[in-house]
């Protein structure tokens, strides 16, 4: 399997290739597949996640969202245990990350993965929990990297309170969906996104510490990512599989070094509201002390 990062690189030369040769051959571009126009991501930076959902963890347990979402900033995700490849290689790089943070999950964040597909049951959705907090290796990830699977009207409430578009593809029996990470507060608000398969261990950190104190941030760039298969128009019936991008022109020609030096300039920023948020409860603290 390619890892992550080598994933994305080449996801980005295969749309500077798409860009190339459309510049050339205009005559050549095609329309983006009815299919794709629903999958996207409509941001919306402080919105409410509908708490009062219901859904079942991977050991058959019926949560809500409020069961898991109160006490730290959340990391969510929509995937799907049987989906073919973008959903492995997305959770891959984000414990590919989470691996080299010094936070983790359950002490400073927590992470649910809600299942796209309504037909998934609580055993597959153990399965992969299992796998993947095997990767991750750390203590306290099974506690809190929750699975969720649950009805489409539950799935869709969610998916849409925070923007995420997906939509099914009868003919293939797979969901085609953007791959994305949508960082949400202790109480509930939509506070950032995260797009791709491969993320920063220092921008994800810095983007839940703003997360954790209930502060939104948009997003560096939008690069949506969506697994789609479909025949050819060649009339010849061959199934092709493609990786299709929406917006992604920022995202693969934009400088890399003007991307870095934002970062850069970001963490210090957020580094500078930590030490303030340090200070204030410390002070807090000492008043409480002095009172007592």
């Amino acid at each position: 399997m390619l890892s992550a990062r080598t994933y994305s690189a080449l996801c980005a030369l295969a749309l500077v290739g798409v860009l190339v040769n459309d510049a050339t051959a205009a005559d050549r571009i095609e329309p983006t597949p009815a299919e794709l126009e629903s999958v996207d991501v409509q941001e919306k930076l402080g919105a409410s996640v509908p708490l009062s959902t219901e859904f079942i963890d991977a050991d058959g347990k019926p949560v809500r969202l409020a069961d898991v979402i109160g006490s730290k900033p959340v990391i969510l995700t929509f995937n799907y245990s049987n989906c073919p490849m973008l959903c492995n290689v997305q959770l891959g790089g984000l414990v590919n990350t989470m691996t080299q943070m010094d936070w983790n999950i359950g002490s400073q964040f927590d992470v649910i993965t809600i299942s796209l597909d309504p037909s998934e049951t609580s055993e597959r959705a153990a399965e992969t929990r299992d796998r993947y907090i095997e990767q991750y290796g750390r203590e306290g990830a099974f506690e809190n990297w929750t699975f969720l699977t649950g009805t489409k009207e539950d799935i869709d409430a969610v998916a849409n309170a925070v923007g995420f578009g997906y939509t099914y593809h009868e003919g293939r029996k797979e969901y085609l969906h953007p791959a994305v990470l949508t960082l949400v507060s202790p109480r509930g608000k939509v506070s950032t996104y995260i797009y791709g398969v491969s993320y920063d261990p220092t921008d994800l950190r810095d983007k839940l510490l703003l997360a954790g104190i209930g502060e939104t941030s948009e997003a560096a760039a939008k690069f949506i990512l969506s697994c789609y298969h479909y025949d050819a128009p060649t009339g010849n019936g061959a199934i092709v599989a493609n990786i299709m991008s929406v917006g992604g022109l920022v995202f693969v020609l934009g400088s890399v070094g003007a991307l870095a030096i934002w970062r850069r300039r970001r963490h210090h920023e957020v580094e500078a509201l930590h030490a303030e948020v340090l200070h204030a409860h410390a002070h807090q603290v000492g008043s409480t002390e002095d009172h007592v």
